[in-house]
């Protein structure tokens, strides 16, 4: 019983463990030189920290994630601070606020599934509801990475509403790469073989035979193929292919959306926004400050409350992060964009912020060419979408990544995992 999985994410190396575990004999191919895929936590030097490039938070009690934490013995602790938001110079207290009754109302009415910027035109599409449109269209676009053309109001509705994943959120004591590391030791422990190093350009395939074609002539055969590949690969033309092309998976690919983001990490010689003369004129929280949001070009922050740190994240998603990416930006560019922002939220001077600059690093994950975005959502109308994608074809080729999730927490790493688990049990029957 043999089998290729291609990707060595969250999805890809916990369905490898299950599999192996279940005697399978597990070959991993992976294009980057580190497994984690879309969770990267940076070695230290870098910072004084463990810093998280990528995927940063458990959102919520997620039953698959806390378990398999609690499995491989490491802590983690719940996250905490004061959400604050960023005013213009000429604030207009509570705007908007009113609404707020009025949306959720109007969202649960809703029979006939519309993009979110359809829905907010033909609801609250006058002057009065500005502030509200603006704080939707910004959570669609920050915490959804989506396009709110795109989006689905249904899969908003569901988010919104039912709040599945709410509850305490949780960080990682030193990174989500620890567990990658883990599942990947856990692995080789069962004699499985992870191939680093080793991007693939096309899949040819038959019934019962599998041939990946690597870069450098590098190939990998097998009787069967889990891939596990973001849904922003696997929707590249050019650059990634089946040898017969999938159409089916191609159809189903088109109707889910594929987000984009940008994420910044800034390490500072001191935690300037605990001062007073740094809190005091922006406004903000004097103690407890823990994510904070502005209209600026990187408009969202948090810091590592409760946790002494000096490292602030800033975050960018949806369309404003893929067209900055469209710029193709450096890192240094982007850190130079970030700290103008930080400089019109504290109401400072952007040099004296550059003095205090101890380390940073951006990160543009639409530009990453191993993913291509940051991960999936639901646009409007997209029927069986995800199901579609997630359908085995002829027993040879399976699929999982939380693209392929239909559940809750769509999008997180807990979809991922859990699209895993599903995978290596639509295997179980060839045992």
């Amino acid at each position: 019983m043999e089998i290729l999985v291609l990707g060595a994410g969250a999805s890809g190396l916990f369905a490898a463990r299950e599999l192996a575990r279940s005697g399978w004999k597990v070959t991993v191919v992976e294009a980057r030189d580190r497994v984690g895929g879309r969770i990267h936590t940076l070695p230290r030097g870098i910072f004084s920290v463990p810093a998280e490039a990528g995927a940063e938070f458990v959102h919520g009690d997620l039953p698959l994630t806390l378990s398999l934490l609690k499995e491989a013995g490491i802590p983690f602790q719940e996250s905490a601070g004061k959400f604050w938001q960023s005013s213009s110079p000429s604030p207009q207290p509570g705007e908007g606020e009113s609404h707020w009754a009025e949306w959720e109302t109007r969202l649960k009415k809703l029979e006939r599934d519309l993009t979110v910027a359809q829905f907010l035109q033909a609801h609250f599409g006058g002057s009065s509801y500005k502030e509200l449109r603006r704080s939707i269209k910004g959570f669609v676009s920050g915490f959804d990475t989506a396009d709110p053309d795109r989006a689905s109001t249904f899969s908003l509705r569901q988010e919104w509403l039912a709040r599945e994943d709410s509850g305490p959120q949780y960080r990682i004591s030193g990174g989500y790469g620890r567990l990658m590391d883990w599942l990947a030791a856990q692995l080789l422990e069962q004699d499985a073989t992870i191939c680093l190093g080793c991007p693939i350009r096309e899949v040819r395939w038959e019934p019962g035979k599998v041939t990946l074609v690597g870069e450098g002539r590098r190939n990998f055969s097998g009787p069967r193929l889990l891939v596990t590949l973001p849904a922003g690969i696997l929707g590249a033309h050019g650059k990634f292919r089946f040898i017969p092309e999938l159409k089916k998976l191609g159809q189903g690919l088109e109707k889910i959306g594929f987000g984009s983001v940008i994420k910044v990490l800034l390490e500072f010689t001191r935690p300037f926004w605990q001062e007073p003369a740094w809190y005091e004129r922006a406004g903000s929280p004097a103690q407890g400050l823990g994510m904070f949001f502005s209209e600026q070009r990187i408009p969202t922050w948090w810091t590592q409350y409760p946790a002494p740190s000096s490292l602030l994240t800033g975050w960018l998603g949806g369309p404003g992060a893929a067209s900055l990416s469209q710029k193709r930006m450096g890192s240094s560019d982007l850190i130079s964009l970030s700290l103008q922002s930080l400089s019109e939220i504290f109401r400072s001077d952007e040099n004296e912020l550059r003095s205090l600059l101890r380390a940073g690093l951006a990160v543009d994950w639409t530009r990453d060419p191993y993913c291509l975005g940051s991960y999936s959502y639901d646009t409007a109308n997209n029927g069986e979408a995800r199901k579609t994608i997630a359908e085995p074809v002829e027993q040879t080729l399976f699929f999982a990544g939380e693209a392929t999730w239909e559940g809750s927490s769509m999008g997180t790493v807990e979809a991922a995992l859990q699209s895993g688990l599903r995978a290596a049990g639509q295997l179980a029957v060839f045992r």
